[in-house]
């Protein structure tokens, strides 16, 4: 999945991985906010092609722009953060892997609506939002905004994200499986059809903890449901279609 790899960082609470895919590092503090298997998903699953220009909202530490920039030549991603320490990790990882001419990274909040950002011009939007809803007893922490709607909620994100996208464009995310019928009723408020769904389940035995999708701005009904992502064999392994990702050339159905 990731390896740890030496490094020169005086920081002892910053560590470097690997991420095992065109020779990619990421920069990250496990006392902060930290990327998931969910995000690693979200960035093979979204479509992706020559010359897009993408934003990925809640970037967290990266790394969805990192691993879609090996996917295609792209033009441009935008990386939103609102939290500005992993805004920095995110930047020292760009550096790291001499990405700046095609990774921007920006430390805005978007319940502001990113006025710096011009609207209706891109063609992907990705977005691993905060699954758990707001909680005024929820400790605002690094990690918990990650997790909680402390700094914006579910709609704050597919409004912006809608008005990011040029019609015709895409928004990929990934949400709990337990927010599923209030991300359809908001995709649909602001014109987002869903076009592209899996569920993903541990294994074979558990109920789904997340799904995938993918919609269009502005087009017609139609949605394709792909298989159940099962991400563990009976053996604790990863399946084939997992393995492909992390060990293979990548990329989901």
């Amino acid at each position: 999945m990731i390896k740890k790899v030496v490094h020169d960082i005086k920081d002892r609470n910053i560590r470097v991985d690997d991420l095992q895919r065109n020779e990619l590092k990421i920069i990250q503090n496990p006392k902060l906010y930290t990327f998931t298997m969910d995000a690693v998903l979200l960035a093979h699953y979204a479509t992706v092609k020559k010359n897009y220009n993408i934003v990925d909202l809640g970037t967290g530490t990266g790394v969805i722009p990192l691993i879609i920039s090996t996917r295609a030549d792209i033009n441009k991603i935008l990386a939103v953060e609102i939290q500005e320490q992993l805004f920095e990790l995110t930047l020292k990882s760009v550096n790291l892997n001499k990405l700046n001419n095609v990774i921007k990274v920006i430390n805005e909040d978007v319940r502001e609506g990113l006025p710096s950002i011009a609207k209706n011009r891109y063609d992907l939007v990705t977005l691993n939002p905060p699954y758990l809803k707001y909680d005024s007893n929820i400790k605002k922490t690094s990690k918990n905004i990650g997790r909680s709607e402390l700094c914006g909620n579910l709609e704050d994100f597919i409004s912006l994200a809608a008005k990011l996208l040029k019609v015709g464009g895409r928004l990929a995310m990934v949400q709990s499986s337990h927010r599923l019928a209030d991300t359809i009723a908001i995709l649909k408020k602001y014109n987002l059809e869903p076009k592209r769904f899996r569920m993903v389940q541990s294994t074979t035995v558990k109920e789904p903890g997340i799904f995938l999708l993918e919609t269009i701005k502005g087009a017609k009904a139609g949605l394709k449901v792909g298989p159940v992502l099962i991400i563990y064999n009976e053996l604790n392994e990863y399946t084939k279609e997992v393995a492909n990702i992390y060990y293979g050339k990548g990329g989901l159905l």
